[in-house]
């Protein structure tokens, strides 16, 4: 067990995730889709953004940007299979490509999609490769993306169909931290590795000099996170799984 404290210290690379207190989305009305609050938005269009890049950006906040994230996990598999998925725009290109999205030109990507690596951020192989770490390495991987406050963002809403991991960053992940990430009954925090990655990450794209960026967490029912799911199943399905935790970055996009 020490050891193990020792191991997830490590992580707190910046500011300490006891001071994140990351709230939930509640939009206006219950039954109003992400699809019509956060339409496909031409990002500062009066700048002539060469790239014609363009977001999901709420329609009464045009500093306020959505991504859907998702991940699953082919229990099926002698050996779990589970990929990672986030779509950050919309693409009419891509959209009527489901299914060859290996194929699609990098260029035009709204998306990322990846396996689960075998390694956490530590370096540790011993977690299950499930589906809640894959929605939380997906969930990493979006914010990882992009500096999204470089885009002119103050504010980043997380689409994701998982109650559990909307509960526990809104509402647990203080506690753990606090307990050095073990709970009330003394056993070490599943996925806690990557919990510390994302508080962290969280503190620090809240600093003034990393833009100030706020983030909160919204939990919407599957059939309104279609995309994402089917892009996480195809990462999986593919199986190209990298040992090493891996960063992503996104360039022109």
């Amino acid at each position: 067990m020490i050891q193990e404290r020792r191991v997830s210290l490590e992580l707190l690379d910046g500011p300490s995730p006891l001071n994140v207190h990351p709230k939930k989305f509640v939009p206006p009305h219950e039954e109003e889709a992400p699809q019509y609050l956060f339409p496909a938005t031409l990002i500062n269009p009066h700048l002539g953004d060469p790239h014609r890049r363009h977001r999901f950006i709420h329609r009464d906040d045009d500093k306020c940007m959505l991504i859907y994230t998702d991940g699953v996990s082919l229990d099926d598999e002698a050996v779990p299979l589970a990929g990672c998925s986030f779509v950050f725009k919309d693409n009419a290109q891509t959209a009527q490509n489901l299914g060859e999205y290996g194929s699609t030109d990098p260029d035009y990507r709204n998306y990322c999609c990846f396996a689960l690596e075998k390694e956490g951020p530590t370096g540790e192989i011993k977690h299950t490769r499930d589906a809640d770490r894959a929605k939380l390495r997906a969930i990493i991987g979006a914010l990882q993306f992009k500096t999204w406050a470089t885009e002119g963002f103050k504010k980043v809403i997380i689409a994701t169909d998982s109650p559990y991991l909307v509960e526990c960053i809104t509402t647990r992940v203080h506690a753990w931290a606090q307990e050095d990430w073990f709970t009330s009954g003394g056993d070490l925090v599943k996925d806690y590795d990557l919990w510390i990655l994302l508080t962290t990450g969280l503190e620090k794209a809240r600093l003034p000099e990393k833009g100030g960026l706020e983030v909160e967490f919204w939990h919407i029912p599957a059939v309104w996170n279609r995309e994402a799911r089917s892009l996480a199943r195809f990462a999986a399905e593919d199986n190209q799984v990298q040992t090493k935790f891996t960063p992503l970055v996104g360039l022109n996009v």
